[in-house]
């Protein structure tokens, strides 16, 4: 016994903490047989007063660690695993302090249980772990304060956007001068401008919001980037480029993904190229990198022969509100905005996005993406941003409108009259409710934030009176909010559509010729 203390009290002198012997005997008495002089230090004991009895040791634990540390010594005796724990102590002279203790036990002839073991004051790392913590949380609640505040500000600006662009649709349907379609198209030009301004804004929000959520489903690879190229097609004739596209012939067509995500991707990349190419031409090009099974990782290039990159902005290009100079944005427009969503909406779909470019001669933009493959190829599936669809519904319908903006109310009223659906309009939930349980409607279009009763509102009420008659009219819900969780929500609580703001007339008639039939 004598040469386990002597080696006890060497390791004691060598290492830091207090080294120590615990003993528990099966009558659920406890000692020190050995402890190191530092348990002074750690307890505010002496090795002498815990030699026989452990109790002044266990009476400075914290009380809302007590039990957990008790509980954890049991443990090690019935399994004899290694004891480990980290726990508080509260000291006349400290306050409250941090310990970790570690020890590995043994059973003895007597029946009791022998630890050894050491406890170390682990203060300092527990204050900068709550440190750190706290530093944490603040930058992710200021990230969530900023992230709402841009969806927030996204909204406000939708709404007023929804009258501007609708009123200048209406404009163009009526008789007008050659110059003032002029004006008028400029004034369409610019909203659309605006409103990519607003949905990078809201997407950037989103995805560091933690909102944005993929959709995993068939589409055609080259449908896709037709579609893209459509887009942008006038612009390049329109500044004398040459546009070239090479998919190779072992690129499957089939995929199975978010077609949606990547052709704003691809979007991005080639926008970006026209507006920064004078002369010259641009390649898209996509080959097969590698073959797995069930699938396949695509590499997709987009060549120009524009102004360049300088190495310096190039390692900035993808991070946010970052132009290659300030010169740039002068000359070209834009925020910076999207080759950071790029690169986070690639990262999203377990891919990665990276450029190349020298000054004066030109850029290569590459985007690898792992898609699985379809072995039924998927046919041309056109979205609705590249049809055109009829205002007509199938048949006139009795339409009410609810919303709190005289001129949302005067443009949806008017667009609707043109195709000849009659009209009647609310400018708040209760007056919808009236005129509905008044009139004979087909169709509710409900703007969901409105004063004296909102849309929510007014919409759960109807549906509770129509839980007596068994009829049901659709709802529609028109809302500046555009994120996906606030489409799932508004269905979710019997909305029959959504549509947010600015109004897509496109998909607006195509709800009235879905919900009609």
């Amino acid at each position: 016994m004598k040469k386990s203390h002597d080696l006890l009290t060497s390791l004691s002198r060598q290492l830091p903490g207090t080294i120590y012997q615990f003993r528990l005997f099966g009558d659920g008495r406890s000692c020190f047989p050995y402890a190191s002089a530092s348990i002074f230090e750690m307890y505010g004991v002496t090795p002498e007063e815990v030699l026989k009895d452990a109790a002044p040791v266990f009476a400075t634990i914290h009380p809302d660690d007590f039990d957990a540390v008790n509980e954890s010594i049991m443990a090690s005796a019935r399994t004899l695993e290694p004891w480990e724990c980290d726990y508080r102590v509260r000291l006349p002279l400290k306050g409250d302090q941090w310990r970790h203790g570690f020890s590995r036990p043994e059973a003895c002839a007597d029946g009791s249980v022998l630890w050894h073991g050491y406890i170390n004051d682990i203060t300092a790392q527990k204050r900068l772990e709550l440190e750190l913590n706290e530093a944490r949380d603040a930058a992710d609640a200021a990230n969530r304060a900023k992230s709402d505040f841009l969806a927030n500000m996204s909204h406000e600006i939708r709404t007023p956007m929804n009258g501007i662009m609708g009123m200048t649709q209406l404009l163009l349907y009526t008789d007008t001068s050659e110059e003032q379609k002029e004006y008028l198209g400029d004034i369409m030009a610019s909203s659309r401008s605006l409103l990519l301004l607003i949905n990078d804004i809201l997407d950037l929000s989103k995805i560091e919001a933690g909102k944005i959520e993929l959709e995993h489903k068939d589409f055609s690879l080259r449908a896709s980037i037709a579609q893209v190229i459509k887009t942008q097609i006038s612009l390049v004739y329109g500044k004398g480029l040459l546009l070239n596209l090479d998919i190779a012939a072992d690129v499957p067509d089939g995929l199975l993904g978010d077609q949606l995500r990547l052709k704003q991707v691809l979007l991005n990349i080639l926008n970006n190229a026209i507006k920064f190419t004078q002369t010259g031409s641009i390649d898209i090009a996509a080959v097969v990198a590698e073959r797995t099974g069930g699938g396949a990782l695509l590499k997709i290039t987009v060549k120009d022969t524009g102004i360049g990159i300088g190495p310096e902005a190039l390692r900035r290009i993808f991070e946010p509100f970052v132009q290659a100079d300030a010169s740039t944005s002068r000359a070209y427009g834009g925020t910076g905005l999207g080759l950071a969503i790029c690169t986070k909406l690639t990262e999203l779909m377990g891919g990665k996005i990276w450029a190349e470019s020298v000054e004066g001669v030109g850029s290569r933009f590459h985007l690898l993406i792992h898609f699985a493959v379809n072995e039924v190829e998927s046919g041309d599936q056109v979205d609705a941003g590249g049809k055109t669809v009829s205002g007509s519904a199938g048949r006139p319908l009795n339409i009410l409108i609810a919303d709190d903006q005289e001129i949302n109310l005067r443009f949806l009223g008017q667009l609707l009259k043109r195709y000849g659906h009659p009209v009647v309009s609310a400018s708040n939930g209760h007056e919808a409710l009236e005129k509905w349980a008044a009139g004979d409607f087909d169709l509710i279009l409900m703007d969901v934030q409105m004063p004296v009763m909102d849309g929510i509102s007014a919409m759960q009420a109807i549906r509770e009176k129509e839980r007596d008659s068994g009829n049901r009219i659709p709802i529609i819900a028109l809302t500046a909010f555009a994120l996906k969780d606030d489409q799932q929500r508004m269905l979710s609580l019997g909305f029959d559509g959504y549509i947010s703001k600015p109004v897509d007339t496109d998909l607006l008639f195509s709800e009235l010729r879905r919900l009609s039939l």
